[in-house]
């Protein structure tokens, strides 16, 4: 059996039979999600994700067929790839990145990604473009646009010409600003 994931809804991890206890014959199919025990079932074309219970189903009762292949990682070019958890900030405005999970894609004017905060649940959807994503920097990222801020800085706050190697150099040499009191 070959599962279309593109078809899968966005919050699916696995596909799996459903097994009856009472009705062995039954070919039903469920997307499994990653949130605890819950379904939602494909024949019904239902796109929520509800908990597993006593009444209706168990954990048991699914033979996984297939988990959802691993998406190559996205590399920051054009919109995150639907279930990717990335950084957003809007489109030319100062502020923080925030971390945020890639929901949908869809046409309104531009193309668009839609999107909740990571890791709190979808409390509010969100669209943007393209260019107000990036993926998730790592520390070794984090601490080298650390260093450059502080070069930098020290290029701007010296009274004389300073050139970015020059500034470099005292940073290595453990030169900071010594906050004032």
């Amino acid at each position: 059996m070959k599962i279309d994931w593109s078809k899968a809804p966005y919050w699916a991890y696995a596909y799996a039979q459903i097994i009856y206890k009472h009705k062995t014959d039954a070919k039903d199919f469920a997307w499994i999600c990653r949130d605890g025990y819950r379904v939602g079932l494909q024949n019904d074309r239902r796109e929520e994700c509800w908990p597993f219970s006593k009444n209706t189903f168990e954990p048991d009762n699914f033979h996984i067929i297939e988990f959802r292949p691993a998406l190559d990682p996205w590399t920051g070019e054009g919109l995150p790839p639907v279930g990717t958890v990335c950084e957003y900030k809007p489109y030319q405005l100062s502020g923080d990145w925030r971390q945020v999970e890639i929901i949908a894609h869809f046409r309104n004017k531009a193309m668009v990604a839609a999107f909740i905060p990571a890791g709190e649940g979808a409390k509010n959807v969100d669209q943007s473009i393209a260019e107000c994503f990036r993926p998730i920097r790592t520390p070794e990222q984090i601490a080298a646009e650390e260093r450059q801020r502080v070069i930098d800085d020290m290029r701007g706050n010296l009274g004389w010409d300073l050139s970015s190697e020059q500034a470099a150099q005292l940073y290595n040499a453990g030169y900071r600003k010594v906050p004032r009191a």
